[in-house]
């Protein structure tokens, strides 16, 4: 069973030209937060900081919840020169 990943925005600095939703999810907080900024070390700056909420989902074979973590957060979008025309 696949965990759905919604998209989302946070506030972040008026100036900032492009703002780039990232989220993870991890078993711990710590995990989702480290599995986060990978992602973030690959796009560009941060925005502002990150948000992590504890959440769970229904193992429906073993007939238990599994807990873990989501984490959001907004990345500043680096655009490539040649992206630029």
């Amino acid at each position: 069973m696949r965990t759905l990943i919604t998209w989302f925005i946070l506030p972040g600095p008026a100036q900032a030209p492009t703002l780039l939703p990232v989220t993870a999810y991890g078993v711990t907080e710590l995990d989702a937060r480290l599995a986060l900024m990978q992602q973030i070390q690959g796009l560009g700056q941060m925005a502002g900081g990150i948000y992590c909420e504890p959440m769970y989902r229904l193992d429906d074979r073993n007939q238990r919840v599994i807990w873990q973590y989501q984490c959001r957060g907004t990345v500043l979008q680096q655009k490539n020169k040649s992206d630029l025309s």
